[in-house]
Parts: C-alpha cells; sequence; structure tokens
C-alpha cells in the first residue's frame, strides 16, 4: 500500500537513495531499471493534461465545537436529545402511527362477527416520548431481549412502571415515520425515513462544528431481518445490516448518505469524472461548512481515494489524505514504474 495525500510534495522534488552506497552491484541494476521505464513511459503525454503541482500552504487548524443555542453550564443531557427529538419530531411521529394503525384496522378485526386481538388506542406524544425512551435504554442495555426488560427484577421497575409490554409491543408493530398514504417503489425505500431523517440531518449539521480533521466511512446499522438492500460483511464487526456512508469527527456523525445492494445510493447527486464512490465522498464533504473561511482535511481508507476525487476536493480548498490501491487503473504511472524502489 502506498500513501496518497493532496499535501505531499511531488516526486520528482524528493531525494530518494534506494540503493546503498556500499552495494556496487544493486546501484548498477536500479540506474539500468530507471533508464529503462524512462525509455517504455511518455511523461509528456500525462504532462500536458495536468496542472503544475501546487501543495497547499500551511493553515490554521480548529477544533471542533458545538453551537449550542444557550452556553454549555446550562446543557443538560436531556436539553441537548430534545435540540433533536422535539416536539415537532415526536408529533410527526404520533401522527402517521396512528394513521398506519388505522389504515392497518388496528383493534377492529372482526371474524364470524365476533371482533378479536388486542383493542387499539391511540398513541399520545408523551406515550411515544416514553418508547423512544425505552428504545433507547434496551440499545444501551443488552444484557436480555425485550421481553426481559420487564421482568419483576428491581433494575427493571421503571421500566415496568413507564409502559406495559403490551403497549410497547402495540406501537413498534405501527410504528410509522412516512406519510402511510404516500405509494413508494421498492427503490425509493429511504423514503420511509423521511421527513424524519432530513430534519436530523439538518440539526446535525447546525448544532456542530467540525474540527478541521474529518473522515469518511462505512457505517453499519445492524438487521437480521429480509430486505433487498440489506449488506453482509462476515470480515466486520456487524455482518449483516443496511450500510450508511458518513462524514464523521470524533464521537459525532455530521452527514450521512444511505446505500442500498439493489440501488447502490440513494438520493446522490453524480459528479462528472467521479465514480459513484467518488461522488459520495464529495457530496458530505460538501456539507462542510468551507466557504466561511474554514479549512478542512478528509481522511479516508483505501476504498475511497482517487486521483480525481483528491483533484475535486482541492477545487474547494480541502485536503485530503487516503491509503491508495497500487493497482488502481487511475494510479499515476510515474509511481507505477518505480513503485519497488519507494522506500
Amino acid at each position: 500500500m502506498s500513501s496518497l495525500t493532496t499535501n505531499r510534495k511531488p516526486l520528482s522534488s524528493l531525494s530518494i537513495n534506494c540503493a546503498p552506497k556500499e552495494d556496487v552491484g544493486t546501484r548498477k541494476r536500479y540506474r539500468k531499471s530507471v533508464r529503462g521505464s524512462e525509455k517504455t513511459r511518455s511523461p509528456a503525454k500525462h504532462a500536458s493534461n495536468q496542472q503544475p503541482y501546487r501543495p497547499l500552504q500551511p493553515r490554521i487548524n480548529h477544533i471542533g465545537q458545538p453551537q449550542l443555542p444557550w452556553e454549555d453550564v446550562k446543557a443538560t443531557e436531556l436539553g441537548v436529545f430534545e435540540l433533536f427529538w422535539d416536539d415537532e419530531v415526536l408529533g410527526m411521529l404520533v401522527e402517521r402511527t396512528n394513521m398506519y394503525a388505522e389504515e392497518k384496522g388496528a383493534g377492529k378485526k372482526v371474524s364470524g362477527g365476533v371482533a378479536f386481538g388486542r383493542p387499539w388506542k391511540k398513541v399520545t406524544p408523551e406515550e411515544m416520548r416514553v418508547f423512544v425512551a425505552l428504545v433507547i435504554y434496551m440499545g444501551a442495555n443488552r444484557d436480555c431481549g425485550s421481553k426481559g426488560f420487564w421482568r419483576d427484577r428491581a433494575e427493571n421497575r421503571q421500566v415496568l412502571r413507564s409502559m406495559s409490554l403490551k403497549r410497547f409491543s402495540q406501537i413498534k408493530r405501527y410504528l410509522h415515520i412516512s406519510d402511510p398514504k404516500q405509494q413508494l417503489s421498492r427503490s425509493e425505500w429511504f423514503q420511509k425515513l423521511e421527513p424524519v431523517n432530513s430534519i436530523l440531518q439538518s440539526r446535525c449539521q447546525q448544532y456542530y462544528l467540525p474540527a478541521s480533521n474529518v473522515t469518511v466511512h462505512e457505517m453499519m446499522i445492524r438487521f437480521g431481518g429480509r430486505s433487498y438492500h440489506t449488506y453482509r460483511m462476515p470480515s466486520k464487526p456487524i455482518t449483516e445490516g443496511y450500510k450508511v456512508f458518513a462524514l464523521c469527527d470524533v464521537g459525532y456523525t455530521y452527514s450521512w448518505i444511505f446505500a442500498s445492494r439493489s440501488n447502490l445510493f440513494n438520493g446522490l447527486i453524480h459528479q462528472e469524472g467521479l465514480t459513484p464512490t467518488g461522488s459520495t465522498v464529495f457530496q458530505l464533504a460538501s456539507s462542510l461548512p468551507y466557504s466561511s473561511g474554514l479549512h478542512f482535511n478528509i481522511y479516508m481508507d483505501n476504498y475511497f481515494p482517487s486521483q480525481a476525487l483528491l483533484i475535486k476536493l482541492r477545487e474547494l480548498g480541502m485536503g485530503a489524505c487516503g491509503t491508495a490501491r497500487v493497482n488502481n487503473s487511475a494510479f499515476p504511472p510515474e509511481l507505477h514504474d518505480d513503485r519497488k524502489a519507494i522506500p
């Protein structure tokens, strides 16, 4: 692997002595191989299509910091949470969950003139708030299955007092985010999360200023059910689930794009000269507040970087660094010839 970065000096400006001085035979063989490679390659052809390399000038980096609407001393965990999950979002969940339950005939099933099934009553905003709190609590405490949280034990008393297992199961069954009347095709699966997805992403960008050094990477949302859009990656910590490409600072997700196994990238704006993967990185990077005079550097693994992508990011004034695959067709030919001689 080699390191490909827009902030490094060009190869021609580096002084590399790849053969030990005392090994005369090795030095001669190396000179012969370099002369041979100079005859076979045509640097003028590549030079005519490229602009002279100009490294980024030294820049002052900044640290990430919250952009809260009140002073930090007044911030509480609940207050920060309600900046994202406020009454607007919870009210939207309540309205659409009740619409979906009505559409499915919750509590109105009749067989032979006799009603059966659990009686249903409309969800209230307070119930939805408790439901979301229980989901977060279960995600942070995975010692038992979901039903285990309603066992009569000392550590479960708060759960038992908050909501019954039957009511939790009912709300979970009919929980809906998008408009139930909206007919979505299979390729528009991510629209089932709208408009809550867009609202949360907008607020993630509103309430935090990322540091100069950020990263673009893949994230997996664990899911073991049947879906046309999930990925299976046995070598990853989460082996199966939904894939998300995200731009993150330390411990904070700033923006994201959903990916699908059957429909690849959703909501992606394709950039001329870039692959879909490169366009994903460019779109995520474009969400950063670079136009306000702040400087950013994007760090990636070998799945993302390409020469065309790094040039595009440079046009935005952004530095970029990532591990390069030397067998990639876009890898610079001048490095292909001498890659074995690079220390």
